[in-house]
């Protein structure tokens, strides 16, 4: 409600430059809060139509990486698989082109519990492992507590119950 008087103003000021971002942010809570995946869905799209005709590489970029990442971590966690990957590479794609090092490491986590949640417990450990290098490679917190906690779950997943605690404890650390 508070968002959708500033979406009015910047589509009737043809303000393209900021639309991505707002698009995603009324898209993301329709899909997350909401449950409205048509709503959240044709927020999303306007993302991507608006992001590649504006000459902006922030509004490019993030909005585009943002979009394809939490549509990936969503369409996993309801199970349609095959969406989730397609648009798990397309913010993988988009961090490799971008060299975006976080971007990266984000993107095989979200792989990597994308197969967890299929039951493909080798291959999302074997991205976990991938998710942990990136991290480490970064150093920065916020990312290496996010692959400690990937990594422990797929950890949990193969069994390796010690092993899962202590990283996933180590994930609280950060």
């Amino acid at each position: 409600e508070a968002v959708t008087p500033i979406a009015n103003l910047a589509l009737n000021l043809n303000y393209q430059k900021r639309l991505p971002g707002i698009h995603l942010a009324i898209g993301l809570y329709s899909l997350w809060v909401e449950e409205n995946y048509p709503e959240g869905l044709r927020h999303i799209d306007e993302v991507s139509k608006i992001s590649e005709r504006v000459d902006d590489w922030m509004s490019l970029y993030m909005p585009l990486w943002a979009s394809a990442f939490y549509l990936a971590a969503r369409l996993s966690l309801k199970c349609e698989f095959e969406k989730g990957v397609k648009y798990t590479n397309k913010s993988l794609d988009l961090s490799n082109s971008a060299n975006d090092l976080i971007g990266i490491a984000f993107s095989k986590s979200c792989e990597s519990m994308n197969y967890a949640f299929q039951g493909k417990i080798k291959e999302a450990y074997k991205k976990s492992e991938e998710t942990m290098q990136k991290a480490k490679e970064i150093g920065t917190m916020y990312v290496e507590g996010g692959a400690y906690v990937t990594y422990g779950t797929c950890c949990y997943f193969k069994g390796l119950s010690d092993r899962a605690e202590a990283d996933l404890l180590k994930g609280l650390d950060f």
